[in-house]
This record gives structure tokens, C-alpha cells and sequence, in this order.
């Protein structure tokens, strides 16, 4: 058997429909100049629960979330009264600590970072983690927060679960796939990072179509995001003699798991969405 593919670029695609929960339905900020928070579009959160502690009989809650930023960067996000001093203001100062497993038991790592928060009035405060700080992050059974200076009595901890990590990098990667970019017409078309006909192997063969010995050819157009991934993939057979519908399907599914491009361009070199036109041909 042997699989002769070729692709070539057309016109611009249609806006593509997002994929996966994004928090285009929820409240989403990212820092911006001195600390001031805007709301931006594209990212993904996952709550990692709520902690707390008794001030003066009362309990006091604050809630964690993970946050991953468009730009590949990663925040953490307080919210709470907790964040408030006994006076109602605003706290500024703290600690944070990542703790880390040793023989069995969970430690403070041996990093310890002090930390100037941007408190607004609605007692939300963000964190955006430099690279050491996400490594850790991925590593460590649970962070502490704990504010600086008087009131050591106060703290709040949380645990991040792996499961936790996992579900935030699929909804990125499904963040990506429904990102427009600038929305304008392609002008540079798309450039595969890997040649299409190196993305399907034998192995692929549907196994139905390769005990019934049927060959044929599979016209495809793929529908790209901004950063270069598929998200979305029509396809059909080409005057086949047998229809078999499985290369059809497996086509599109392969293509749509494997293959990465550049982004196309507008006309002011801005990456936007673009399309792809090719033909598989499963021949025995």
C-alpha cells in the first residue's frame, strides 16, 4: 500500500465557533500597565476550592482559581474577604509558598515568594507566575498565601490536583484552535509545519476499507485557526468505485489531530485564519 497526499492554500476561511469552555461566559482579567486589570478574551480557569480562617468568630473564605493567559503566561487568582484586613481595606502584601512532597509528607518548598498584590475593591487579587514560579506550580501538592507583617494568624492554603493542570492545557489547546486572530481576509496563505504527506501512515488505513481492498481518493478542506491549528475539516470521495466512507472520516480525523501550520497572514501581516485545500489518495 502507498498514500500519495497534496495540499494547496485557498481563500480565507469563515469566523470558526469556539470548542471548549473558554471564559467568554465568566469574568476574565489579565494585568496590564501598573497593576490596573482588563478584561481580555481566550483564556481558560479551573477553580482549585476555597479556604479560610476565623477572624474574631467569623470565618472568613477565599477562593483560588487558575487561570491560563493567551500569551502562554499563567495566573493565580485570589477572591475573598480574605483579602481584606479587619479594617475593610484591602490587604498588599504576602507570601506565597509551594509546597513540595518529601518521603510521603508535604513540605514548604524552599522558595518563598514575596508578593505585592493588586487588590481591587471587589477583594480580587492576581498573580501572574513567571516560568520557575509555573514549573513549581505543576510540582506542588498545595500553595500557601499568607500575609505579611502583623496578623501571622492568617493564611490560606490550597491543592492543586494534576487532573486540575491537565484540564487547563486542553482547554488552552482548544483555546488556540478557536482563536480568529485579526478576523481579515488572508492574504499569505498558510505553510504546513510538517509536509501533509507525511502525517498518515499505513497504520492509518482504515481497517474495514483494507479487508475489503478499497482504494480511493479523499478531497479535504481544512479550516484553520490564527495559531495554525485545524478547526474544522470537511471531506469527500473522489469517483470511487466503492464507497467506502471510512477514509472519508479517518481523513478528516487524522489531519485534524496532526497537522500544524504557520499561521496565514493579512494584509498587514497580522496572523488571521486561513484554509487548505488538499487530496489523500488511500491506495492498495
Amino acid at each position: 500500500m502507498k498514500l500519495l497526499l497534496a495540499a494547496c492554500a485557498l481563500g480565507a476561511a469563515a469566523p470558526a465557533q469556539a470548542q471548549a469552555w473558554l471564559d467568554d461566559s465568566t469574568e476574565f482579567w489579565r494585568l496590564g500597565p501598573a497593576g490596573i486589570v482588563a478584561r481580555g478574551p481566550n483564556s481558560c480557569t479551573t477553580d482549585l476550592g476555597r479556604d479560610g480562617y476565623d477572624r474574631n468568630g467569623e470565618w472568613t473564605a477565599v477562593d483560588m482559581s487558575l487561570v491560563q493567559l493567551p500569551d502562554d503566561r499563567t495566573a493565580l487568582l485570589f477572591e475573598g474577604d480574605g483579602l481584606l484586613a479587619p479594617n475593610g481595606r484591602p490587604r498588599r502584601d504576602f507570601t506565597l509558598t509551594f509546597f513540595k512532597r518529601d518521603n510521603g509528607a508535604k513540605v514548604p518548598a524552599s522558595a518563598h515568594y514575596p508578593l505585592r498584590l493588586s487588590v481591587d475593591r471587589n477583594a480580587r487579587a492576581w498573580i501572574v507566575l513567571d516560568a520557575k514560579q509555573r514549573n513549581e506550580l505543576e510540582n506542588a501538592p498545595g500553595i500557601d498565601l499568607t500575609p505579611a507583617g502583623q496578623d501571622g494568624s492568617f493564611h490560606v492554603e490550597h491543592e492543586v490536583r494534576a487532573v486540575q493542570m491537565r484540564t487547563l492545557r486542553r482547554c488552552m489547546s482548544e483555546a488556540q484552535r478557536a482563536d480568529r486572530g485579526s478576523g481579515k481576509p488572508m492574504v499569505t496563505p498558510p505553510k504546513p509545519l510538517v509536509p501533509v504527506a507525511a502525517l498518515i501512515f499505513m497504520e492509518d488505513y482504515p481497517p474495514d476499507a483494507l479487508w475489503k481492498e478499497v482504494s480511493g481518493r479523499v478531497s479535504y478542506r481544512l479550516t484553520l485557526s490564527a495559531k495554525g491549528l485545524v478547526t474544522d475539516c470537511t471531506s469527500k470521495l473522489m469517483g470511487a468505485p466503492v464507497k467506502d466512507y471510512d477514509l472519508v472520516i479517518d481523513t478528516c480525523n487524522i489531519l485534524s489531530a496532526r497537522a500544524r501550520y504557520v499561521p496565514a497572514l493579512d494584509a498587514d501581516g497580522k496572523p488571521t485564519q486561513g484554509q487548505v485545500d488538499g487530496v489523500v489518495s488511500w491506495q492498495l
